[in-house]
């Protein structure tokens, strides 16, 4: 496709993206080929790729996830600043040739598994001459970390080098997301068994946290984080996160440490100040460190004692002057 005279982005920006972007299989790189810039970049996170290296891996998804296409959530529109933004998920079937999204990585031989990346938004830049210049793909809040070509590979079970920027941020999402938390399960599997949760003075190991965990499932089932300030990796290889921990006392009695009286269900609603939350990774990807801080302004409602007092429930005054005591859950639930 050649240079477009004239080239209005509200008529034939829309068109160009509505050629890919519009549901149907894609069985080739043509488009990316034919309308790429020879300068264009595709960026996803912390991730760019430049027109060659952005081909190969069009080519890949091709000859691994044939008549794979992209879901569209949200049609190509213009914008006021000259870019054309869509909202998409890209799906695909691994039925076609192994797939490894990079090289050097162990490719996957064809599962026949159905993917599906989270909803992406899409920002198309263009040159005065109707080529696309840069590419620009932003993830939605609430997804489960799927992004992107290595979202297909994780999908199929490739594992990919741990890396905080996209790996780490996609582990916090998988909680911190505003979706009901049925179990203990995230904590069971992410947590190195040498992790510690720090809370103010109170530092839990990991059997502690699980612990604590189940029990705050028993008695607020369906309980879950609001998210104020998503997931963000940070410079020091952390990814932080503020959240409200939210949940309606419809379960089993609840006491948030031995010694306190166990409240019997309320149909309470319980909404914990906003806490930013610090997660530390091992080079394993294992979370080996969470700390807790509660943000100014907020009424004293933080962790668990915060539930326990929205319930009814009376705390010792010294309750978080010391660490807890018991080995197996300083902060646990009764019945």
């Amino acid at each position: 496709m050649g240079t477009k005279p004239n080239f209005n982005v509200e008529t034939d920006g829309v068109a160009v993206c509505a050629e890919v972007f519009n549901g149907r299989p894609i069985r080739s790189h043509t488009w990316w080929e034919d309308n790429l810039s020879e300068d264009s970049s595709f960026e996803v996170g912390p991730v760019t790729l430049f027109k060659a290296a952005h081909l190969s891996a069009i080519r890949d998804v091709c000859k691994s996830f044939p008549d794979w296409y992209f879901n569209v959530i949200e049609a190509p529109a213009a914008q006021a600043n000259g870019t054309v933004t869509c909202v998409v998920e890209a799906t695909g079937i691994h039925t076609g040739e192994p797939y490894a999204c990079t090289p050097g990585w162990e490719p996957v031989h064809a599962t026949g598994r159905s993917v599906k990346n989270d909803p992406e938004r899409i920002t198309t830049f263009f040159n005065d001459k109707g080529k696309i210049v840069k590419l620009l793909v932003e993830s939605l809040p609430g997804g489960s970390g799927f992004s992107g070509p290595p979202g297909f590979y994780r999908q199929i079970g490739g594992r990919l080098p741990f890396a905080v920027e996209t790996d780490g941020v996609a582990v916090c999402a998988e909680v911190f997301n505003g979706k009901p938390i049925q179990s203990h399960l995230w904590w069971e599997e992410k947590c190195s068994e040498e992790c510690s949760f720090e809370f103010g003075p109170v530092k839990l190991s990991k059997a502690a946290i699980v612990a604590t965990h189940v029990d705050i499932c028993k008695s607020f089932p369906g309980w879950y984080f609001n998210v104020v300030e998503q997931p963000v990796a940070q410079a020091n290889g952390t990814v932080t996160c503020v959240i409200e921990a939210m949940g309606t006392h419809t379960g089993e009695p609840y006491a948030c440490m031995p010694g306190v009286e166990a409240i019997h269900a309320t149909g309470t609603f319980c909404k914990n100040d906003p806490e930013k939350v610090t997660t530390f990774f091992n080079d394993q990807g294992k979370i080996n460190r969470q700390v807790v801080e509660s943000l100014s302004g907020g009424k004293g409602f933080g962790g668990p004692p915060g539930f326990y007092l929205q319930i009814g429930g009376v705390l010792p005054s010294d309750d978080l002057k010391h660490e807890p005591v018991s080995p197996t859950s300083p902060i646990r639930g009764g019945s």
